[in-house]
């Protein structure tokens, strides 16, 4: 199963009304939340995604926000679109989730992230979410390793990394911790 499907059906799996219903309500709306820069590309397979299912923006209206790199603009965007009653609210990004979740208190949110949804809060567990928020996790920090060693066999004689991070982005700490531990393994220093 591709991402973007998973993502389709974790945003039906939401308690969505049957179609039936839908259609006699009328268009139901997803706010859709990106953080900006390649985040877009999420959009896109939804979209595809959205249309694969036979939902087209007849359907289903899409309202984008992008908060054009700024935690603060999900934030105002996330209270924004659950005054203004969307159906779900679709996140992509772990600081994006963390700033939906906390500004939001009713609407159900699905997530693509890559840090720990259980760890970040977002779900109970992986079996059981529980809550309002389901989603796609794809675990980019247990990359940290396996990217220094690559490193490390491409360049043998490499003795420091230096790494770029927001003190300010807890998910940008937890993966600069993974990468600490994983170059002491490897006899490397992390520049920070």
């Amino acid at each position: 199963m591709r991402r973007r499907d998973v993502l389709l059906i974790s945003v039906a799996s939401i308690g969505w009304p049957s179609v039936a219903s839908t259609q006699s309500a009328g268009r139901r709306r997803i706010g859709v939340i990106v953080l900006g820069g390649t985040y877009h590309a999420g959009v896109a397979g939804l979209r595809a995604g959205l249309e694969a299912a036979g939902l087209d923006e007849g359907s289903v209206a899409l309202d984008i926000r992008d908060a054009h790199g700024e935690l603060a603009r999900i934030q105002a965007a996330a209270k924004e679109l659950e005054r203004e009653g969307v159906d779900v609210i679709v996140v992509f990004g772990t600081s994006g989730a963390l700033a939906v979740k906390a500004t939001t208190t009713s609407v159900p949110v699905v997530f693509a992230v890559g840090g720990d949804p259980v760890g970040f809060g977002f779900v109970e567990s992986i079996a059981k979410p529980g809550g309002r928020f389901t989603g796609l996790h794809t675990s980019v920090a247990d990359l940290k390793p396996k990217r220094l060693q690559l490193l490390r066999e491409i360049v043998p004689t490499l003795r420091r990394v230096v790494t770029l991070y927001n003190l300010e982005n807890r998910v940008a700490r937890s993966a600069l911790a993974s990468a600490q531990v994983a170059a002491r393994e490897l006899g490397l220093e992390v520049v920070s």
